[in-house]
């Protein structure tokens, strides 16, 4: 029952979307930042940071504006672009975020 739920669910979003790869587009993203949080979990205190590079990636290729085509190298530019434009501590931002996610995960 539950495995016809959920495929009824895909079907009727892949039926929304204009093309199959777009569902695909932010699968590699998020899955990394996933394993980056369970990582970040298991991890003392010191190593709870090493998710914030990841959600920045991440909400940067989201901050893309879509286009016809699906770039591939859409993870390297938003990785090059801070260290040529921005300043690369964007990649770890203030330690606010990281002392309460902490307090909501414990």
């Amino acid at each position: 029952m539950r495995l016809e739920l959920v495929v009824n669910a895909l079907n009727s979003v892949s039926r929304k979307v204009e093309t199959r790869p777009e569902l695909k587009v932010g699968d590699g993203p998020a899955i990394v930042r996933a394993m980056a949080l369970n990582v970040r979990m298991l991890a003392s205190y010191d190593q709870a940071a090493c998710s914030l590079p990841f959600n920045y990636v991440k909400t940067q290729i989201q901050k893309m504006q879509p286009d016809a085509e699906i770039s591939t190298l859409a993870l390297l530019t938003v990785l090059s672009k801070p260290s040529k434009q921005e300043d690369p501590s964007n990649f770890t931002p203030d330690s606010l975020s990281i002392v309460s996610g902490l307090l909501l995960v414990s």
